[in-house]
Protein backbone atom coordinates (compact mmCIF):
# COMPACT_ATOMS: atom_id res chain seq x y z
CA UNK A 1 0.00 0.00 0.00
CA UNK A 2 1.31 3.43 -0.98
CA UNK A 3 0.65 6.04 1.67
CA UNK A 4 -0.70 9.39 0.57
CA UNK A 5 -1.47 12.91 1.73
CA UNK A 6 -4.41 14.70 0.12
CA UNK A 7 -3.83 18.46 0.01
CA UNK A 8 -6.74 20.87 -0.42
CA UNK A 9 -6.26 24.63 -0.59
CA UNK A 10 -9.43 26.56 0.19
CA UNK A 11 -10.60 30.15 0.10
CA UNK A 12 -14.08 31.27 1.20
CA UNK A 13 -16.00 28.16 0.14
CA UNK A 14 -16.96 26.61 3.46
CA UNK A 15 -20.13 24.89 2.25
CA UNK A 16 -18.40 23.25 -0.72
CA UNK A 17 -15.42 22.27 1.41
CA UNK A 18 -17.70 20.52 3.88
CA UNK A 19 -19.34 18.55 1.07
CA UNK A 20 -15.91 17.57 -0.29
CA UNK A 21 -14.66 16.36 3.10
CA UNK A 22 -17.84 14.32 3.60
CA UNK A 23 -17.41 12.74 0.17
CA UNK A 24 -13.76 11.83 0.80
CA UNK A 25 -14.67 10.34 4.16
CA UNK A 26 -17.43 8.22 2.58
CA UNK A 27 -15.36 6.94 -0.36
CA UNK A 28 -11.95 6.56 1.31
CA UNK A 29 -12.98 5.57 4.81
CA UNK A 30 -11.11 2.27 4.88
CA UNK A 31 -7.88 3.98 3.70
CA UNK A 32 -8.16 7.14 5.79
CA UNK A 33 -8.58 5.39 9.10
CA UNK A 34 -5.09 4.08 8.56
CA UNK A 35 -3.30 6.80 10.53
CA UNK A 36 -0.52 7.07 7.94
CA UNK A 37 -2.87 8.53 5.32
CA UNK A 38 -4.15 12.06 5.78
CA UNK A 39 -6.15 14.97 4.42
CA UNK A 40 -4.46 18.35 4.84
CA UNK A 41 -6.56 21.47 4.29
CA UNK A 42 -4.84 24.83 3.93
CA UNK A 43 -7.08 27.78 4.77
CA UNK A 44 -5.84 30.71 2.66
CA UNK A 45 -7.29 33.71 4.54
CA UNK A 46 -10.95 32.69 4.30
CA UNK A 47 -13.42 35.11 5.90
CA UNK A 48 -16.47 32.83 5.86
CA UNK A 49 -17.13 29.84 8.17
CA UNK A 50 -14.20 27.79 6.82
CA UNK A 51 -12.22 28.00 10.07
CA UNK A 52 -15.19 26.78 12.14
CA UNK A 53 -15.75 23.84 9.77
CA UNK A 54 -12.08 22.84 9.85
CA UNK A 55 -11.94 22.92 13.63
CA UNK A 56 -15.02 20.71 13.79
CA UNK A 57 -13.76 18.17 11.26
CA UNK A 58 -10.22 17.99 12.63
CA UNK A 59 -11.63 17.21 16.09
CA UNK A 60 -13.97 14.58 14.66
CA UNK A 61 -11.48 12.86 12.35
CA UNK A 62 -7.85 12.29 13.26
CA UNK A 63 -6.83 12.04 9.59
CA UNK A 64 -8.06 15.58 8.79
CA UNK A 65 -5.54 18.29 9.61
CA UNK A 66 -5.56 21.96 8.77
CA UNK A 67 -3.27 24.96 8.76
CA UNK A 68 -3.62 28.64 7.92
CA UNK A 69 -1.50 30.18 5.18
CA UNK A 70 -1.52 33.98 5.36
CA UNK A 71 0.37 34.63 2.12
CA UNK A 72 -2.47 34.96 -0.38
CA UNK A 73 -2.29 32.62 -3.36
CA UNK A 74 -2.92 29.04 -4.40
CA UNK A 75 0.79 28.31 -4.86
CA UNK A 76 1.59 29.59 -1.37
CA UNK A 77 -1.19 27.40 0.04
CA UNK A 78 -0.08 24.31 -1.85
CA UNK A 79 3.54 24.80 -0.81
CA UNK A 80 2.40 25.02 2.80
CA UNK A 81 0.53 21.75 2.31
CA UNK A 82 3.67 20.11 0.92
CA UNK A 83 5.65 21.19 3.98
CA UNK A 84 2.96 19.85 6.32
CA UNK A 85 2.55 16.48 4.55
CA UNK A 86 3.97 13.30 6.09
CA UNK A 87 3.73 10.96 3.10
CA UNK A 88 5.59 10.47 -0.16
CA UNK A 89 2.62 10.69 -2.56
CA UNK A 90 0.92 14.10 -2.49
CA UNK A 91 -2.53 14.34 -4.06
CA UNK A 92 -3.81 17.80 -4.94
CA UNK A 93 -7.48 18.56 -5.40
CA UNK A 94 -9.93 21.43 -5.12
CA UNK A 95 -12.51 22.07 -2.42
CA UNK A 96 -15.50 21.50 -4.74
CA UNK A 97 -15.19 17.95 -6.03
CA UNK A 98 -16.76 14.49 -5.81
CA UNK A 99 -14.48 11.49 -6.36
CA UNK A 100 -15.29 8.31 -8.25
CA UNK A 101 -15.25 5.16 -6.11
CA UNK A 102 -12.11 3.81 -7.85
CA UNK A 103 -10.37 7.20 -8.07
CA UNK A 104 -7.72 6.72 -5.39
CA UNK A 105 -6.67 3.24 -6.56
CA UNK A 106 -6.18 4.46 -10.12
CA UNK A 107 -4.22 7.54 -9.03
CA UNK A 108 -1.86 5.45 -6.90
CA UNK A 109 -1.46 2.66 -9.46
CA UNK A 110 0.73 4.83 -11.68
CA UNK A 111 3.39 5.26 -9.02
CA UNK A 112 4.49 1.63 -9.23
CA UNK A 113 6.79 2.85 -12.02
CA UNK A 114 9.59 4.92 -10.46
CA UNK A 115 10.00 6.98 -13.64
CA UNK A 116 6.55 8.47 -13.15
CA UNK A 117 6.57 11.65 -11.07
CA UNK A 118 3.02 12.93 -11.70
CA UNK A 119 -0.27 11.15 -12.33
CA UNK A 120 -3.14 13.36 -13.47
CA UNK A 121 -6.73 12.22 -13.75
CA UNK A 122 -9.89 12.99 -15.67
CA UNK A 123 -12.09 15.90 -14.53
CA UNK A 124 -15.77 15.83 -15.51
CA UNK A 125 -18.62 18.23 -14.67
CA UNK A 126 -20.78 17.22 -11.70
CA UNK A 127 -24.51 16.86 -12.44
CA UNK A 128 -24.53 19.48 -15.16
CA UNK A 129 -24.22 19.45 -18.94
CA UNK A 130 -21.76 21.60 -20.83
CA UNK A 131 -23.71 24.16 -22.89
CA UNK A 132 -23.52 23.56 -26.66
CA UNK A 133 -22.08 27.03 -27.30
CA UNK A 134 -18.75 26.15 -25.63
CA UNK A 135 -16.35 24.53 -28.14
CA UNK A 136 -14.85 21.29 -26.82
CA UNK A 137 -11.29 22.53 -27.32
CA UNK A 138 -12.03 25.17 -24.67
CA UNK A 139 -13.58 22.92 -22.04
CA UNK A 140 -10.46 23.48 -19.94
CA UNK A 141 -11.62 27.08 -19.36
CA UNK A 142 -14.47 25.60 -17.31
CA UNK A 143 -12.08 23.23 -15.45
CA UNK A 144 -12.99 20.14 -17.49
CA UNK A 145 -10.12 17.83 -18.45
CA UNK A 146 -10.58 14.74 -20.62
CA UNK A 147 -7.77 13.41 -22.82
CA UNK A 148 -9.66 10.26 -23.78
CA UNK A 149 -9.82 6.70 -22.54
CA UNK A 150 -6.19 5.63 -22.96
CA UNK A 151 -3.45 6.03 -20.39
CA UNK A 152 -0.69 8.14 -21.91
CA UNK A 153 2.22 10.46 -21.32
CA UNK A 154 1.27 14.12 -21.22
CA UNK A 155 2.75 17.55 -20.59
CA UNK A 156 -0.27 18.96 -18.81
CA UNK A 157 -2.67 18.03 -16.04
CA UNK A 158 -5.66 19.66 -14.36
CA UNK A 159 -4.78 21.18 -11.01
CA UNK A 160 -7.83 19.83 -9.18
CA UNK A 161 -6.91 16.18 -9.77
CA UNK A 162 -3.27 15.13 -9.77
CA UNK A 163 -0.65 13.49 -7.58
CA UNK A 164 3.12 13.93 -7.37
CA UNK A 165 6.07 12.33 -5.58
CA UNK A 166 7.29 14.53 -2.75
CA UNK A 167 10.94 13.57 -3.31
CA UNK A 168 10.68 14.85 -6.88
CA UNK A 169 9.35 18.19 -5.61
CA UNK A 170 12.30 18.34 -3.23
CA UNK A 171 14.53 17.89 -6.26
CA UNK A 172 12.94 20.31 -8.75
CA UNK A 173 11.32 22.82 -6.39
CA UNK A 174 7.78 23.52 -5.27
CA UNK A 175 5.08 25.65 -6.95
CA UNK A 176 6.19 29.03 -8.27
CA UNK A 177 4.44 31.61 -6.07
CA UNK A 178 4.43 34.11 -8.94
CA UNK A 179 1.96 31.82 -10.71
CA UNK A 180 -1.42 30.44 -9.65
CA UNK A 181 -4.63 31.98 -8.38
CA UNK A 182 -4.64 34.71 -5.78
CA UNK A 183 -8.04 35.26 -4.22
CA UNK A 184 -10.43 35.97 -7.10
CA UNK A 185 -7.63 36.64 -9.60
CA UNK A 186 -7.69 33.79 -12.15
CA UNK A 187 -3.95 33.60 -12.72
CA UNK A 188 -2.70 30.10 -13.59
CA UNK A 189 0.26 28.31 -15.15
CA UNK A 190 1.75 26.85 -11.98
CA UNK A 191 0.97 23.23 -12.90
CA UNK A 192 2.42 23.63 -16.42
CA UNK A 193 5.55 25.17 -14.94
CA UNK A 194 5.92 22.27 -12.52
CA UNK A 195 5.36 19.64 -15.24
CA UNK A 196 8.03 21.26 -17.43
CA UNK A 197 10.60 21.31 -14.64
CA UNK A 198 9.84 17.68 -13.81
CA UNK A 199 10.06 16.37 -17.39
CA UNK A 200 13.33 18.23 -17.90
CA UNK A 201 14.75 16.04 -15.13
CA UNK A 202 13.78 12.91 -17.07
CA UNK A 203 10.65 11.98 -15.11
CA UNK A 204 7.29 11.24 -16.73
CA UNK A 205 3.88 12.85 -16.37
CA UNK A 206 1.01 10.42 -16.97
CA UNK A 207 -2.68 10.94 -17.74
CA UNK A 208 -4.78 8.23 -16.08
CA UNK A 209 -8.34 8.21 -17.53
CA UNK A 210 -9.77 6.01 -14.78
CA UNK A 211 -8.77 8.39 -11.99
CA UNK A 212 -12.01 10.36 -12.25
CA UNK A 213 -13.35 13.23 -10.22
CA UNK A 214 -16.49 15.30 -10.77
CA UNK A 215 -16.13 19.06 -10.51
CA UNK A 216 -18.88 21.39 -9.26
CA UNK A 217 -18.61 24.04 -11.95
CA UNK A 218 -22.13 25.49 -12.15
CA UNK A 219 -20.72 28.99 -11.65
CA UNK A 220 -18.17 28.52 -14.46
CA UNK A 221 -20.44 27.47 -17.31
CA UNK A 222 -21.44 30.96 -18.33
CA UNK A 223 -20.26 33.31 -21.04
CA UNK A 224 -18.72 35.96 -18.78
CA UNK A 225 -16.64 33.49 -16.76
CA UNK A 226 -15.30 31.76 -19.87
CA UNK A 227 -14.22 35.03 -21.46
CA UNK A 228 -12.69 36.32 -18.23
CA UNK A 229 -10.78 33.07 -17.74
CA UNK A 230 -9.49 33.15 -21.32
CA UNK A 231 -8.10 36.63 -20.62
CA UNK A 232 -6.27 35.33 -17.53
CA UNK A 233 -4.94 32.34 -19.48
CA UNK A 234 -3.30 34.88 -21.79
CA UNK A 235 -1.79 36.72 -18.82
CA UNK A 236 -0.65 33.42 -17.27
CA UNK A 237 1.01 32.09 -20.42
CA UNK A 238 2.86 35.37 -21.00
CA UNK A 239 4.13 35.37 -17.42
CA UNK A 240 5.12 31.69 -17.64
CA UNK A 241 7.08 32.22 -20.86
CA UNK A 242 8.91 35.15 -19.31
CA UNK A 243 9.75 33.09 -16.21
CA UNK A 244 11.03 30.29 -18.46
CA UNK A 245 13.07 32.86 -20.45
CA UNK A 246 11.39 32.01 -23.77
CA UNK A 247 12.02 35.52 -25.03
CA UNK A 248 11.73 34.81 -28.77
CA UNK A 249 8.44 32.97 -28.37
CA UNK A 250 7.24 35.70 -26.02
CA UNK A 251 7.94 38.38 -28.65
CA UNK A 252 6.45 36.42 -31.57
CA UNK A 253 3.24 35.70 -29.65
CA UNK A 254 3.01 39.36 -28.72
CA UNK A 255 3.20 40.36 -32.39
CA UNK A 256 0.63 37.72 -33.34
CA UNK A 257 -1.72 38.84 -30.59
CA UNK A 258 -1.32 42.49 -31.61
CA UNK A 259 -2.08 41.76 -35.26
CA UNK A 260 -4.95 39.33 -34.78
CA UNK A 261 -6.75 40.84 -31.79
CA UNK A 262 -8.49 43.66 -33.62
CA UNK A 263 -8.40 42.23 -37.14
CA UNK A 264 -8.75 38.52 -37.81
CA UNK A 265 -10.44 37.48 -34.55
CA UNK A 266 -12.78 40.47 -34.53
CA UNK A 267 -13.79 40.10 -38.19
CA UNK A 268 -14.31 36.34 -38.00
CA UNK A 269 -16.29 36.69 -34.79
CA UNK A 270 -18.44 39.44 -36.28
CA UNK A 271 -19.37 37.36 -39.32
CA UNK A 272 -19.43 33.91 -37.69
CA UNK A 273 -22.36 31.79 -38.80
CA UNK A 274 -22.78 29.87 -35.54
CA UNK A 275 -22.75 30.88 -31.86
CA UNK A 276 -19.97 28.35 -31.24
CA UNK A 277 -17.74 29.98 -33.87
CA UNK A 278 -18.49 33.45 -32.54
CA UNK A 279 -17.56 32.47 -28.99
CA UNK A 280 -14.41 30.74 -30.22
CA UNK A 281 -13.09 33.99 -31.69
CA UNK A 282 -14.18 35.96 -28.63
CA UNK A 283 -12.13 33.56 -26.51
CA UNK A 284 -9.09 33.99 -28.74
CA UNK A 285 -9.45 37.75 -28.69
CA UNK A 286 -9.68 37.85 -24.91
CA UNK A 287 -6.65 35.56 -24.64
CA UNK A 288 -4.73 38.00 -26.87
CA UNK A 289 -5.85 40.92 -24.71
CA UNK A 290 -4.47 39.18 -21.63
CA UNK A 291 -1.18 38.40 -23.35
CA UNK A 292 -0.82 41.99 -24.55
CA UNK A 293 -1.72 43.39 -21.13
CA UNK A 294 1.07 41.45 -19.47
CA UNK A 295 3.54 42.42 -22.22
CA UNK A 296 2.79 46.13 -21.88
CA UNK A 297 3.03 45.96 -18.09
CA UNK A 298 6.50 44.43 -18.30
CA UNK A 299 7.87 46.56 -21.15
CA UNK A 300 6.97 50.08 -20.05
Amino acid sequence: MINFSIIIATYNRGKLLKETLNNLNDILQDKLFDNKNEIIVINNNSTDDTEIILKEYSRKYSFIKYNNEYNQGLSYARNRGINEANNEILIFMDDDIVVHTSWIDNILRGFKDLKIAIVGGKVLPYKIKVPPWLPQEYYFLASIFDLGEKRKKTRSIMGCNFAVRKKVLDEVGYFNVNLGRKGKQLLGGEENDLCLRITKKGYEVIYEPNAIIYHKIEDKLNYNYILNNSYWVGVSEARLELIQKKYIRFTLKYIRSLLFRNTLYWIRGKFAQTQEDSIQYSIRRNYSNGYLKFWKKNNQ
